[in-house]
């Protein structure tokens, strides 16, 4: 019937307008959503998707960038500085606490570059001073590796010298 379908038709578009989805085949979901990157979706309370094909759900989550996804609560996003570099979040664990209290407890950069919070100095906030996970990884590793020469010339010493 062509007044079930007029009805139905307005009811959509009333959908459309209030659920924060702004640009062609976005969708958001949930309680004061935005969906405003191309193909990006945003669920939960208060997220905001805002790169392209990116995907924030949880708790005041936000994405800046092309692909970015963010989940938990109040994540920290780094946008890219640009359209070809790779230096902004591409995926985020947040564990802020509110809008002025964005943290992030794991990170991983467009570059592959990841953080922890607490491994390498990363605080959850601010990458550019902190060492990457692999470089404190590999650090780790090139002290055990030298630590395990040191120990075994050690013992190499004491038995020559029958200690």
């Amino acid at each position: 019937d062509k007044e079930f379908l007029n009805n139905n038709r307005k009811i959509n578009e009333e959908r459309l307008q209030n659920d924060g989805a702004s640009k062609n085949a976005s969708h958001a979901e949930g309680n004061t959503t935005e969906s405003n990157g191309w193909y990006s979706h945003a669920e939960g309370a208060g997220s905001l998707a805002g790169g392209i094909a990116s995907h924030a759900e949880g708790n005041g989550t936000v994405t800046n960038n092309v692909a970015e996804h963010a989940e938990g609560s109040y994540n920290k996003s780094a946008p890219s500085t640009d359209a070809t570099s790779l230096d902004g979040t591409l995926h985020s664990i947040g564990i802020g606490t509110s809008m002025a209290d964005r943290k992030n407890a794991f990170e991983v950069m467009q570059n592959g570059d990841a953080y922890i919070i607490g491994v390498g100095n990363y605080d959850g906030i601010n990458c550019n001073e902190a060492n990457t996970l692999q470089d404190t990884v590999n650090a780790k590793a090139d002290v055990s590796y030298v630590d395990a020469k040191i120990s075994e010339a050690i013992e190499e010493v004491l038995r020559r010298i029958g200690g």
